[in-house]
């Protein structure tokens, strides 16, 4: 496959695994993004014959995304649906997205090129805060509270962990060709 139709397949396929998540979270379901998430990341895998990069990849995002949505939703800036009422810790299926997403990140990395890591965190600004600005329209997330200072946050968030990650994806990438 070529590999602008691998890179505008995984684009869809995530963006429809966004979808499922919060669609199902709306409902109160988190099994289903968590499955959609699961089988997204298990062909992207595949697809890429299993590298050990992306793995790591993809679970620091995940960690990455538990803590960072747990600490807003323990601040008040966020409540999740599917969550038990009081709950501060991220629900399964954000995490979930946060692991599906960091195995779009490499891929992501090489479609911006030179200057990846400042492109990566003018995107995080934009589209981080657009995503949950969605996701609340969908019923997924509720924005408590001031909601402009929990987009500010959550811009922040955005300005630095999507740089981190496309970072942390060449780091990964230069161990792998030493190798």
């Amino acid at each position: 496959m070529c590999v602008p139709y691998l890179s505008l397949l995984t684009y869809l396929a995530f963006n429809g695994v966004w979808f499922v998540c919060a669609y199902g979270a709306a409902r109160g379901n988190n099994s289903v993004g968590v499955a959609a998430a699961v089988l997204f990341i298990f062909t992207s895998l595949w697809a890429k014959d299993w590298p050990s990069g992306e793995v790591k990849l993809i679970l620091a995002a995940g960690v990455a995304g538990a803590c960072i949505e747990s600490s807003l939703a323990a601040i008040g800036f966020v409540h999740f649906s599917a969550t038990p009422e009081g709950s501060t810790m991220a629900p399964p299926w954000i995490v979930a997205l946060w692991l599906a997403f960091g195995a779009t990140v490499s891929q992501t990395a090489e479609r911006l090129g030179s200057h990846a890591v400042c492109k990566a965190g003018v995107l995080g600004v934009i589209l981080g805060p657009l995503a949950y600005a969605t996701g609340e329209k969908f019923g997924a997330l509720s924005i408590i509270g001031a909601s402009w200072k929990a987009y500010a946050a959550l811009s922040i968030v955005w300005l630095v962990v999507f740089p981190a990650l496309v970072a942390f994806n060449a780091r990964l990438s230069l161990k792998q060709h030493k190798s």
